[in-house]
């Protein structure tokens, strides 16, 4: 069977040029033309990526492809070019208007297809979704990868399509809603996506056992966590290592260290397979030790998130979060021992939220020192406490999502107070992620005696030398590392060429760069290589401009953008035309 699996925009974006869409499906009002996309809202949803593995491993013709920042006509164009039996797209809250305009656009083109959408969004309003949106069959309610492959059967032998466990489809009477599917038990049994796709992102469990009001985790994975073995991670994570040459994962599981003894079961694991990466991981605080934060960081683990959302007592049982400041606090200290960097994730208002708890959150932070923090504020998603209780008490509605121009439901309680809407600004001018500590040479030197055989620790010691100017300090950890196989090399001769610029010696520069792409594409080096070249032609120290180069080894890189894991370039060989035609490019436009 031919099908294609989508990752819809968030709506019909314009080309540049080109007046925004004013219709329903157009960008919101509430939306800043300046606000650009990022982070994980541009990463094609994990559950996508397996989907399209379970049914490659069983024959059938997948296309998978991000589509979020592309314009519209260019998706308009790209359709036509993909005609397929199924079509599967996967809906969120901040893509709910692409999603509907993506589907009415595969109906005109293919009327004999067949239309699923799936994704925590139409999850959570399933009967909503299709009642809006004619053109979709069916939606796929929660875990999807059983669902999707009994629809799959049934279409390929023309049975009813309808009837299926975790499913809702469009009948002659109505909108009907199947029983709930079972879990899926034996999440080792599932196809691995890193087998079919590059991939920096792994899920190795499903769901948490945290109550929290604002997260729909529940609604999706349900309340019992399932895990993927040690043994099927660890040869995930060789896979995106050795086979894809990637040195760097992002563990995308709610609570990777909930299982413990899992945990220190794959540390054991890297470091006895020898698999030279550096990784992230989200976590709760309360699941934490200092047993368990050793291993992981012996292992390659060199950031942990954290959701503290606020540090007021009040607003912690207001949203049942489940945890105390202290306990953060005493997580923070254990994971800095060990030279890990944390962020912390934060959320402004929560219900019972003024300037008073704002500022215990805010006093926290300079007591805690995070690495860095991430501040939001409160936003409604269908399928979570916090929306039922917005419902319950007549401040939202499910008809809003399809009836209502917004970008997302971000709804903020708390007093009516001068200094209140104050902190609000502070919030909403500073979003993103936020660098706010930094370890001392003298601790990371402390570190580094605690991990003398860890190239991470040379190439912690080595940047912090660089951004103080001790460039020869640098320059000797630096060189250490990379000769002790530190797991992004490209990112230390990075670091050696801004070295050599900052002394003069350009050629060295220009080398060092080169050494750098041989061992690693990335952005920042392309940039910096670019700017070097222009800088020199232009003049170089007589032309009386500074350069400015990057130099950093961050877990968030950037990436090279590239099909399906973000939006990159998508190439379609026009099979319609002569075999020597010239391929289609399709490019994203931010």
């Amino acid at each position: 069977m031919r099908i294609v699996l989508l990752y819809p925009p968030p709506w019909k974006i314009q080309a540049p040029g080109e007046e925004p869409d004013h219709s329903d499906e157009g960008p919101p009002k509430d939306r800043s033309p300046e606000k650009r996309f990022g982070g994980d809202e541009v990463a094609i949803p994990y559950g996508l990526l397996s989907l399209a593995a379970q049914a490659i491993r069983v024959g059938h013709d997948v296309k998978l492809l991000n589509l979020y920042l592309f314009a519209w006509q260019d998706i308009t164009d790209l359709i036509r070019h993909l005609p397929a039996d199924l079509y599967g797209l996967s809906c969120f809250t901040s893509n709910r208007q692409g999603t509907v305009a993506v589907s009415r656009l595969i109906r005109k083109i293919y009327p004999q297809a067949y239309i699923v959408v799936g994704g925590p969004h139409a999850s959570a309003l399933p009967r909503e979704m299709l009642g809006h949106c004619k053109a979709i069959d069916g939606v796929v309610i929660g875990e999807g990868e059983a669902t999707f492959s009994e629809l799959i059967e049934n279409l390929e032998h023309d049975k009813l399509r309808g009837g299926i466990s975790g499913m809702a489809w469009r009948t002659n009477n109505g909108i009907e809603i199947g029983p709930p599917r079972k879990r899926i038990d034996n999440l080792d049994s599932l196809a691995s996506p890193v087998d079919y796709f590059e991939s920096h992102f792994l899920m190795s469990s499903r769901g948490c056992p945290g109550k929290c009001t604002f997260c729909g985790s529940a609604s999706q994975w349900g309340r019992l966590v399932r895990f993927h073995s040690a043994e099927y991670t660890l040869e995930m994570i060789d896979r995106i290592v050795n086979s894809q040459k990637s040195g760097i994962i992002f563990i995308k599981d709610e609570a990777f260290t909930l299982n413990r003894k899992r945990v220190l079961k794959i540390c054991d694991g890297i470091i006895k397979r020898n698999i030279n990466f550096l990784w992230s991981c989200d976590t709760r605080a309360d699941m934490l030790d200092e047993e368990v934060l050793f291993a992981m960081r012996k292992a390659g683990c060199q950031r942990i998130s954290v959701g503290l959302e606020s540090a007021s007592p009040k607003i912690l049982k207001s949203i049942n979060k489940g945890i105390t400041p202290e306990l953060v606090l005493s997580a923070t200290r254990m994971a800095k021992k060990f030279g890990l960097q944390i962020r912390y994730y934060l959320m402004a208002g929560n219900r019972g939220e003024s300037a008073e708890t704002l500022k215990t959150t805010i006093d926290f932070i300079v007591e805690a020192q995070p690495n860095e923090f991430f501040f939001s504020f409160l936003s409604l998603y269908p399928g979570t406490e916090e929306f039922k209780f917005a419902e319950d008490s007549g401040l939202a509605c499910r008809d809003m999502f399809f009836s209502e121009e917004f970008d997302s439901f971000n709804f903020t309680y708390g007093e009516d107070s001068p200094q209140l809407k104050e902190i609000y600004n502070w919030i909403n001018s500073n979003q993103g992620i936020r660098r706010f500590w930094d370890y001392s040479i003298a601790e990371l030197e402390v570190i580094l005696n605690l991990f003398p055989n860890l190239p991470a620790a040379h190439m912690d010691l080595g940047g912090t030398h660089y951004h103080l100017k001790n460039y020869s300090e640098a320059e000797k950890h630096i060189r250490i590392a990379i000769d002790m196989g530190y797991h992004l090399p490209s990112l230390g001769y990075n670091y050696l060429a801004c070295i050599a610029v900052l002394r003069g010696d350009f050629k060295r520069a220009i080398n060092h760069f080169e050494q750098a792409k041989e061992r690693g594409s990335d952005n920042i080096i392309d940039d910096n290589l670019q700017s070097l070249r222009s800088w020199l032609v232009a003049g170089g120290l007589q032309s009386r401009h500074q350069i400015n180069l990057i130099a950093n080894h961050d877990c968030e890189r950037s990436f090279i953008a590239k099909q399906p894991m973000l939006p990159g370039p998508i190439i379609i060989q026009d099979v319609l035309a002569a075999s020597d035609a010239s391929p289609i490019v399709f490019m994203p436009r931010q």
